[in-house]
Formats: structure tokens, sequence, C-alpha cells
């Protein structure tokens, strides 16, 4: 139930059973204590001010050309060492 008691999804009484119970429990105390910043965290993901901006389609299209011109970079050819 600590999750849905961090994320404030739980009817008023089991908030406080809850409340009561992570206040005696140190185990619980500790799991609550980690999950505690999960629900600032979740309406940070969703606020407009964290979503990221679609780029301008110049972009978009520069970042293509270039590929195109330019061609995939390969990676270095993967070669073992030898065993002494």
């Amino acid at each position: 139930m600590l999750g849905a008691y961090v994320l404030n999804a739980l009817e008023p009484e089991e908030m406080d059973a809850v409340r009561a119970h992570v206040a005696a429990c140190p185990d619980c105390s500790r799991e609550h204590a980690q999950l505690a910043p999960l629900s600032s965290l979740l309406e940070a993901v969703g606020s407009p001010e964290t979503m990221a901006a679609k780029p301008p389609p110049a972009l978009e299209d520069a970042v293509l050309d270039r590929f195109a011109r330019e061609g995939p970079r390969t990676a270095p050819e993967f070669r073992p060492r030898r065993s002494a």
C-alpha cells in the first residue's frame, strides 16, 4: 500500500492507517523514504515545462541531409586480445 500512499491514492482511513504503520515500522519507514520522491517525479514528467519541444522541421532536414552526405559511421572492428 506504500506506493498508493505516496501517490495519495488511498481513502482517508487507509492513509491514516498506513501513516501510523510507517511511523512504527522501521522497514516500511525505509521503503517509504525510497518511494517518497516518486510523486514529485511523476508530476514533473507530465508537466508542460519538462516536456521536450519538438525540434523544428528545418533541423530534422539538416540532420537527415548531413547523414545522407556522410553516411553512417561504423564502429571500429572488435579484436579480442590474445591470451599470453
